[in-house]
């Protein structure tokens, strides 16, 4: 025979049930801190992007003077910030060197990559360098597939954006305290897919071989932020692979105001020198893209055009010096051995008389002699 339901015995019921879930709450909260302990989640963003972050926020742990490479896979493959030091350090200049960029950063991120750094550190930069492109000061713009989830992500809603109603900040405030809360989205990726591979197919990561070539193993990254890469293809490889892609690729039109302009101010705000460089790429790209000389010039002169028109903004024109075709993973990424020779290039041009005199001199210096060029 059931017993009479009554306010004590539904009072009981309910401390019962609060009790076991405070309970369970607890012990899954303690699995997700030790979790968390061993490699920290990505927050809804690519393995590499995170990494950057955390970089950012520890960058002034040394204490000393430094330089931060922004930019996207351009920037990421194509200089090694520890080789740059060393070459910098040997003649004098001694800077702590940071690659912040990452694949398809977009300038959104790259500006809260460098208000992050300006937040952590005690210094400002002495010099930003970021990695550009005719197609950013083109229209329409270039498409950026990581914005989605970083907007969606705990670190852009809690910590980067100041924009926040009452709820979020409440939010925000759970976030903060509970590990479980606050990485729930990885926690679930963690169980539902990364588990499953993990049991089911031991050997996806690592080095993979597409065509007969090792491919990039993803999460590969120095110490200082860079991102090696390891293919090498011949001409018609090349000419094979990437064709097609370009051939489809979205055609622009127009001058318009560059998609980096924030960074650009901000830069003018902190009084930090802001070198624009456009990398080597593969000289097969003019070819198969059915981009001629002419045109090359033309974008040449507009980028240097604009770095000679704002404050303490500088243009090294890259793009030509590297004519190696061993020294590229594709058109426009340079592989491990291009990097080296880029980084090299980086290096000597930092330590020409304008670009030292930037580095090395106090930080009211607004003009270092040819602006808006390579020296």
């Amino acid at each position: 025979m059931s017993q009479p339901v009554t306010p004590d015995r539904i009072t009981h019921r309910l401390w019962q049930i609060t009790l076991i879930f405070l309970i369970t709450f607890i012990v899954l909260e303690l699995l997700a801190r030790v979790v968390v302990s061993l490699e920290v989640p990505r927050q809804g963003l690519p393995m590499a992007l995170h990494r950057k972050f955390a970089l950012a926020e520890k960058y002034d742990k040394k204490k000393r003077d430094s330089v931060i490479l922004l930019g996207t896979s351009l920037m990421f493959r194509s200089v090694y910030p520890e080789l740059l030091s060393m070459r910098l350090r040997k003649q004098g200049v001694d800077l702590d060197i940071r690659n912040l960029a990452s694949s398809a950063n977009s300038p959104a991120i790259n500006l809260h990559l460098l208000q992050s750094v300006l937040e952590h550190g005690k210094t400002s930069p002495r010099m930003v360098i970021y990695n550009v492109v005719p197609s950013q000061f083109l229209s329409p713009k270039m498409n950026y597939r990581i914005e989605k989830p970083y907007f969606k992500s705990y670190l852009y809603q809690c910590q980067v954006s100041h924009n926040k109603s009452t709820l979020e900040k409440g939010l925000c405030g759970i976030k903060k305290v509970s590990y479980l809360v606050r990485y729930q989205s990885y926690f679930k990726t963690l169980i539902s897919e990364d588990l499953t591979d993990m049991l089911l197919k031991p050997d996806k990561k690592g080095l993979e071989v597409q065509g007969g070539k090792p491919t990039d193993v993803e999460y590969e990254l120095s110490t200082g932020g860079w991102g090696p890469s390891y293919p090498v293809y011949t001409d018609a490889e090349y000419r094979q692979k990437f064709f097609k892609h370009l051939e489809q690729s979205t055609k622009k039109t127009g001058w318009a105001t560059p998609d980096f302009e924030p960074i650009t101010k901000l830069c003018a705000e902190h009084n930090i020198p802001l070198v624009l460089v456009w990398l080597p790429y593969h000289p097969l790209k003019d070819e198969i893209s059915g981009q001629g000389p002419v045109n090359k010039t033309a974008e040449r002169e507009h980028i240097s055009q604009y770095a000679t028109q704002q404050p303490n903004v500088y243009f090294i024109d890259l793009s030509s010096r590297d004519t190696n075709t061993e020294h590229y993973r594709d058109l426009g990424h340079a592989n491990v051995a291009g990097a080296i020779h880029t980084t090299n290039l980086l290096g000597e041009l930092l330590l020409s008389h304008n670009y030292r005199t930037l580095l090395t001199s106090d930080k009211n210096i607004s003009q270092a002699g040819s602006r808006g060029q390579t020296p």
